[in-house]
């Protein structure tokens, strides 16, 4: 991993947690979480790109993606997945090829954000 990530990672680590802890079900839990996570990507997704930005998706099972520009071919995944099934979150954009997987464009501190919040709510379940 480049130094420029895992700084960025680093300073992101003192992302404020949410107590999910009050909740009694498993099912209450997870539909807290599934709900929570859905409207974060949503608010954060970058709906409109310039074709040269460097873009980030984020997939709904927690994988990013890194591409050069919007129309790149090439792409470099920089974290791998953190929950299975990858439908347990809808994000805003179907992805072509996969029936049921989604994902969200967000700046990589978004991303980095976001996957903190999956991580931390998923271990209260």
């Amino acid at each position: 991993m480049n130094f420029q990530y895992s700084k960025i990672e680093d300073e992101l680590s003192t992302i404020k947690r949410t107590d999910i802890s009050h909740m009694r079900t498993k099912k209450e839990k997870s539909e807290f979480i599934r709900k929570y996570v859905n409207n974060e990507v949503s608010k954060f997704h970058i709906s409109t790109l310039d074709s040269k930005c460097p873009v980030y998706e984020l997939f709904s099972d927690g994988t990013v993606v890194y591409k050069k520009n919007k129309t790149s071919e090439k792409e470099e995944i920089l974290f791998y997945e953190i929950v299975k099934p990858n439908d347990f979150f809808k994000f805003p954009t179907s992805h072509e090829k996969y029936e049921g997987i989604t994902y969200g464009i967000l700046s990589y501190e978004d991303c980095i954000e976001t996957r903190k919040i999956m991580d931390d709510l998923l271990l209260q379940v």
